[in-house]
């Protein structure tokens, strides 16, 4: 029964580390996404914007901070 237990306390904990590394990445997106339409307004050719993309996040935040 003690193995059960076990059995059933580590899959919560995986599945909730799944859980928050899927909503981070949503949030990831999500954010990528606003920043793309963010650069769009303002005019910055698509080649641009996907440089940026692939940047990451604290280097999206820097570029974001000059651009605004």
């Amino acid at each position: 029964n003690d193995g059960v237990q076990d059995g059933m306390e580590q899959g919560r904990r995986s599945g909730i580390a799944e859980g928050e590394a899927h909503g981070k990445e949503l949030g990831i997106a999500s954010h990528k996404k606003e920043v793309a339409l963010q650069m769009q307004k303002l005019g910055y050719p698509l080649d641009a914007i996907a440089a940026v993309l692939m940047e990451s996040l604290d280097s999206v935040h820097k570029i974001l901070a000059v651009v605004g």
